[in-house]
């Protein structure tokens, strides 16, 4: 298996990626490491043909000893269901919001290859937030998107890991780490009770037959310069 983050040379493995799976003879690229995120490798690559997207998945997370167990033992499949995620949402998208293209995926080595949807001028929506900026269109565009995508995708018995059992395995394992799966001194035991209802009740009442994000956070979103949103990151995605 290749890494990627120990590889001594990119020119080889660059060139017969892109001509054997877009058709795209580069000239010329910068590979950018991308820092955020815990779980995965990922690079920016700058070519002359435009900007995409590597992403890696090992078997263990990017930063093991900072995840709790729900995030150590996730698949190394990861970026497969991430790529049946986009596959399966891409003509659901609205208009207003862009999300990757998947260009290929290695199975062999766990390597997605993904389209760029920020755009040369594209700012995180994090980073405007921790600016200080809050501008109420983007995250209602994104409530639009998520409120669009579950809408189209209800009742359709569609799945990313291969089952909806899977499915709703990964949901339920991520909706009790989000709720009940908290260990602070700082939450009342009244409010990780109220919690802990929450949770059974969502798992009673949910039939499990829409698309969840479970990611979609301010460091997963980008603002672009045309006012569009992109929105990326979609290997927790369940259907």
């Amino acid at each position: 298996m290749i890494e990627l983050r120990k590889m001594a040379s990119w020119d080889d493995y660059l060139h017969d990626l892109f001509f054997s799976n877009l058709g795209l003879r580069i000239e010329d690229y910068a590979i950018d490491t991308v820092a955020t995120g815990l779980m995965n490798y990922v690079f920016r690559v700058r070519t002359d043909k435009g900007i995409f997207f590597l992403k890696q998945a090992l078997p263990t997370a990017k930063a093991d000893r900072a995840l709790g167990p729900a995030l150590r033992n996730i698949s190394i499949q990861r970026l497969e269901y991430e790529k049946n995620c986009i596959l399966e949402i891409s003509a659901l998208v609205p208009d207003s919001v862009l999300i990757p293209s998947v260009h290929y995926y290695d199975p062999e080595n766990h390597i997605l290859l993904l389209s760029d949807v920020a755009g040369e001028g594209g700012m995180l929506l994090e980073t405007i937030l921790l600016d200080g900026v809050l501008d109420v269109s983007t995250p209602s565009a994104v409530g639009r998107f998520l409120g669009a995508v579950h809408r189209r995708t209800w009742g359709a018995k569609r799945s990313v890991r291969g089952s909806r059992r899977n499915d709703r395995r990964n949901w339920e394992r991520f909706l009790r780490m989000r709720t009940i799966g908290i260990t602070t001194d700082r939450i009342s035991p009244d409010l990780i009770a109220e919690a802990d209802d929450l949770y059974r009740h969502t798992l009673q009442q949910h039939s499990h037959d829409v698309f969840i994000c479970m990611d979609c956070c301010p460091k997963n979103v980008v603002l672009r310069e045309d006012g569009k949103i992109g929105v990326f990151d979609f290997e927790l995605a369940s259907m």
